[in-house]
């Protein structure tokens, strides 16, 4: 691999799908999105042809520039984006308004450019995806808990026959069956007919299927009675090192405090009880939105058809929007969700960024980009006088230097050429024609 395609590769611990890079060209803002840091000839097909000199034939990297990136928590939810920012932009390019006057009324070089510019757009879309997300977040929410819920009542319908043929079992009915089947067995040695043989056959294997159903709910029942002890053992594990991890964050002036005078403070802090810790709220999130029981015992015995997983939330928790450019989020000041952090990718040469473990986040709200587009226009107000001061003293310094030499050279030293082998230098010919 090339030391720059090296350079370019994203870190492991993301996976693909996570980050979304968008690229403006410079001249037409067209734009185009990419799982990569770098673009490729390959990305061009998301460009249409609509007339002469409308697609590009290859990708000149110095007419793309970055023009923002979005990363996502979570790979799938980048994927689910991508798709939707692609349907998008094919709905601008060929379902706009075709019977608009002011369209009409354009010349076809004109209406290209117009079709061409699609930067407004594309922030526009991811605005309005992310806020699809967050819509519909709760729905998708209270599907899979009313799932799960279904799902649950179907495994404990079917662990109540489990549990039948397992007590079953232990009353004795195995050695009923096996008693049985030899009896069959024996009946069918007896017999010399192919069709009584074969009714005995079929009803030795109805015994054998009910023997091998009752050892199987046997099985079953004792590897429940191991994962709901396995899983005791865990949550007991997980409280006792929330209770460590809170005892550890208790001061240790609190505990001295307690102590009657002239006690010392033990070595050894107590821990708090379990009626003082802060009471969490379970099921407040599927755990990765599976619907199986988390006894895996109870999970195999529930149907294929109820094992289906149902649409994970989108949700937009962690969403980082990272701009060349900040003042471009202005084309969808008041679309963007509150919880959508952006940033600032800072100084840029070709390829964008990654985004940073902690960026200079802040949300984006109708009223601050407001405030952040007057702080920039002061901003460049500023330089724009700073650099106007120091063009006007430069051109100042340079008529005080020509003033200071004609009053050394005098009238006639403004005439007299230039002397060879001696420079330019004013103190040094004023010298010499002395």
């Amino acid at each position: 691999m090339p030391r720059t395609a090296n350079k370019l590769a994203i870190p492991k611990r993301f996976k693909h799908g996570q980050h979304i890079f968008f690229w403006k060209e410079i001249h037409t803002n067209q734009v185009l999105y990419s799982f990569t840091r770098q673009l490729d000839d390959s990305l061009l097909e998301q460009i249409p042809f609509i007339g002469k000199n409308s697609k590009p034939p290859t990708i000149r990297p110095d007419l793309w520039t970055p023009l923002l990136t979005v990363f996502f928590p979570s790979d799938k939810q980048g994927l689910v984006a991508y798709r939707m920012l692609r349907e998008f932009r094919r709905l601008h390019e060929t379902s706009w308004d075709k019977n608009n006057p002011e369209i009409k009324r354009m010349e076809k070089k004109k209406r290209i450019h117009w079709i061409k510019d699609q930067k407004a757009n594309s922030i526009a879309d991811l605005a309005k995806v992310l806020s699809m997300f967050k819509d519909q977040a709760p729905k998708l929410e209270e599907m899979a808990r009313n799932k799960r819920a279904e799902v649950e009542k179907e495994a404990l319908k079917r662990w109540e026959q489990v549990k039948r043929r397992a007590a079953k079992a232990d009353a004795g009915e195995l050695s009923k069956i096996e008693r049985e089947i030899e009896s069959l067995k024996t009946q069918r040695a007896r017999k010399t007919g192919d069709k009584e043989r074969q009714r005995l056959d079929r009803a030795i294997n109805i015994w054998r299927m009910q023997y091998a159903s009752l050892k199987k709910s046997q099985k079953q029942v004792l590897k429940f009675q191991e994962e709901e002890e396995r899983i005791a053992k865990k949550k007991e594990a997980e409280r006792q090192a929330r209770i460590v991890e809170m005892a550890d964050k208790l001061p240790d002036q609190e505990a001295s405090e307690k102590l009657p005078p002239g006690e010392a403070s033990p070595t050894v802090e107590p821990l708090p009880t379990i009626e003082k810790l802060p009471v969490i709220e379970e099921g407040g999130k599927l755990p990765k939105f599976t619907v199986l029981p988390e006894n895996q015992a109870l999970a195999k015995i529930v149907p294929i058809q109820f094992q289906k997983p149902v649409p994970a939330p989108m949700s937009i928790d962690g969403v980082v929007v990272q701009w060349a450019h900040l003042t471009d989020a202005e084309h969808a000041l008041g679309s963007w969700p509150t919880e959508v952090l952006h940033a600032e990718m800072g100084h840029l040469r070709r390829f964008p960024p990654l985004p940073e473990d902690d960026p200079q986040e802040f949300p984006l709200n109708e009223e601050e980009g407001e405030t952040m587009r007057l702080a920039r226009l002061e901003h460049k107000r500023r330089n724009r006088e700073k650099e106007e001061a120091k063009q006007a003293e430069r051109l100042a310094n340079k008529l005080a230097a020509k003033a200071k030499h004609g009053e050394k050279a005098g009238i006639l030293g403004r005439f007299i050429p230039k002397l060879p082998f001696f420079g330019n230098k004013a103190p040094r010919r004023a010298q010499l024609e002395q």
